[in-house]
């Protein structure tokens, strides 16, 4: 389960039409839509993408809670806060249970003090805040 930040995760990539993602993986055993987003859950890889109306339904966020997550060859699942910091220094806090990593789009959410999932969204151009999609997706 390698997360390469602001592209994806392994033949999940950012940008992704849902079409191309259940070719990829298959079909998800749960959907729930909300406020104009469509989250699929993957229990047997752990993992939770979300789709976004503003985007026609493309994927703008991935989230991991699978025990073998990576991030740059790195495992922050169940990982302490302390040590968090010291492999990713410039981390900021978002609210009492998540830190977040800005220049790599990552979002570490916390439970009794460990890492127990990574968010991961695409690039944002800073100025427009409309999203930068990897060259990998085919929409650039």
């Amino acid at each position: 389960m390698d997360l390469t930040p602001f592209v994806g995760l392994g033949d999940v990539v950012f940008g992704q039409c849902r079409n191309t993602i259940s070719q990829n993986i298959g079909t998800p055993e749960k959907k729930a839509t909300m406020n104009n987003l469509e989250k699929w859950s993957y229990r047997l890889l752990r993992i939770e993408l979300s789709f976004s109306h503003a985007t026609d339904f493309r994927l703008t966020e991935i989230v991991s809670n699978h025990p073998y997550t990576l991030v740059l060859g790195f495992n922050p699942i169940g990982l302490k806060e302390t040590f968090l910091v010291q492999k990713f220094p410039n981390l900021q806090c978002t609210d009492n249970n998540s830190l977040e990593e800005p220049s790599l789009g990552l979002v570490f959410t916390l439970s009794s003090g460990a890492v127990s999932h990574v968010i991961m969204r695409p690039q944002k151009h800073e100025q427009t805040g409309e999203y930068i999609w990897p060259k990998t997706c085919g929409l650039s």
